[in-house]
């Protein structure tokens, strides 16, 4: 953008001093006419090859001018130029270590996260190693207590003769089974 309306300006500069040329050669155009008339007149053509003289050098100055200023310019637009080129080499150069930054710190923060979510693990692990021996715990508890009501049971049973109910009900042993059904 700001070349761009650096160029216009020159443009315009530009335009303006060829209108100023412009102008300045019509004045000595119409100056000059008349002196050359009263040259003639005079027979004065040294009055003439003067004017002309003078009007080239006029001219040979205002284009060495114009010369000057379009090398001025031409310096000045690569100036800047030159400036532009190396304000973006240090504007990509700070993009590239923001960018290294912001990647490291994505980094990190994805390693704490990691290492926070491995310790919950660790947590959970424990925790599920404690369930599981409190379960445990529970279980044998519960076989501690089946295995006292069979010692009860089985103390119970030898104490108590086996009777036969009166509707002809006899313990397996004397059917000749010993613990398998067989039907």
């Amino acid at each position: 953008m700001e070349l761009s309306s650096k160029l216009g300006r020159q443009m315009a500069y530009k335009k303006k001093l060829e209108e100023e040329y412009r102008l300045a050669e019509e004045k000595r155009r119409a100056g000059t006419k008349s002196k050359k008339g009263y040259g003639r007149q005079n027979r004065h053509s040294t009055e003439v090859i003067d004017d002309e003289e003078d009007k080239q050098r006029e001219l040979d100055i205002l284009k060495q001018k114009k010369r000057e200023e379009e090398e001025n310019k031409k310096e000045a637009y690569h100036k800047e130029k030159e400036k532009l080129v190396r304000k973006r080499e240090e504007y990509t150069a700070r993009a590239e270590q923001f960018s290294e930054l912001k990647k490291k710190r994505i980094k990190e923060r994805n390693e704490i996260q990691k290492s926070k979510q491995n310790i919950l693990e660790e947590d959970d692990i424990w925790a599920e190693l404690e369930n599981i021996l409190k379960e445990n715990e529970i279980a044998l508890k519960d076989l501690e207590n089946y295995r006292r009501i069979v010692e009860i049971s089985e103390k119970e049973e030898e104490i108590k003769p086996v009777s036969k109910p009166a509707w002809g009900w006899r313990p397996r042993s004397d059917y000749g089974l010993t613990g398998s059904c067989n039907r």
